[in-house]
């Protein structure tokens, strides 16, 4: 078998015409091929990326609410807390003011009874004044007996709330007690509406969030979508790509061929040609005739002997 039996026969003009055609076109359609890939594959990374975007926001929200559900909770803690304190000053103060109230009864009655004007306490500082005034004033000895004799009434009046002075006492003592504990259930309150306040914005800023979350998941699809549409329609046009590539390589390979075998046919007839030319060259010589040898004749001459 010779070599143009060996794998193809040579071409024929026409049909080496057809080939380089047909590769070009699958050339061109493997670049216009190539430059869509190139450019499904940027839009697909860009929706990709905008879906990482978005799903890096989601985590930050979600976050944002864990923080702000842990301090809410702190302080709907708080504030219970607080309520049970306020619950108990509350109680307190409305015990000390029953007992205040009993406490006043008993002046009334003390003071009904003994006919007391006024606070003994401040009977006794009144004593202690005339006293003082009887002691360091210059006065007439009647104006001294007049005093005498009203610091002496004071006494006996002093004597009888002395009685009660310990009534006087515990109210004064239950008041202040009373004031303390209003104090501290107002601070209480004051305190809740600022706990309940705080923990009522981040109530708010956990709804925010949790709404923003929505929004951004319809986001997070929408882009998830896009970059699975955009990475099918990649794999389709790789698909394609691959089928056309073998037929370029199966093209090349014919028209490889087809020159090896057009070169190796042109070296057969340059080859034969020079064989005749030798052969003639050699008559020539061999005749001992003065025949003159041409150019061509020389080339032919020395192609032999190189053979």
């Amino acid at each position: 078998m010779n070599r143009r039996g060996e794998l193809f026969s040579m071409l024929e003009k026409e049909e080496r015409s057809k080939l380089i055609k047909e590769l070009t076109e699958k050339k061109n359609k493997v670049l216009e091929l190539r430059k869509n890939l190139n450019k499904i594959n940027d839009q697909k990374e860009s929706w990709y990326k905008k879906k990482e975007a978005v799903s890096k926001e989601i985590r930050e929200r979600i976050r944002q609410i864990k923080s702000s559900k842990n301090v809410r909770n702190k302080y709907t803690k708080q504030v219970k807390e607080i309520k049970i304190k306020r619950t108990e000053l509350n109680q307190k103060i409305t015990t000390k003011i029953k007992e205040i109230k009993d406490l006043n009864n008993q002046k009334k009655d003390i003071v009904k009874k003994y006919n007391i004007q006024g606070d003994p306490s401040s009977l006794k500082e009144k004593i202690d004044s005339l006293e003082m005034k009887l002691e360091t004033e210059p006065m007439s000895f009647d104006n001294e007996k007049k005093l005498m004799k009203q610091i002496k009434d004071m006494r006996k009046t002093y004597e009888k709330a002395s009685k009660v002075s310990d009534v006087w006492k515990k109210t004064n003592t239950v008041s202040k007690e009373i004031e303390k504990l209003k104090k501290e259930a107002d601070s209480s309150h004051k305190i809740i509406q600022t706990k309940a306040k705080e923990s009522q914005e981040k109530h708010e800023e956990m709804i925010g969030a949790s709404t923003e979350i929505d929004d951004l998941k319809k986001k997070e699809e929408e882009a998830y979508k896009k970059f699975l549409e955009l990475k099918k329609e990649f794999g389709e046009i790789n698909t394609e790509l691959n089928k056309v590539l073998p037929d370029i390589n199966e093209i090349k390979k014919k028209l490889d061929f087809d020159k090896k075998e057009n070169k190796y046919e042109r070296e057969l007839k340059q080859k034969k040609t020079l064989e005749e030319k030798r052969k003639e060259v050699d008559d020539k010589l061999k005749s001992g005739k003065g025949i003159k040898l041409t150019t061509e004749d020389l080339l032919a001459f020395q192609g032999m002997k190189k053979k």
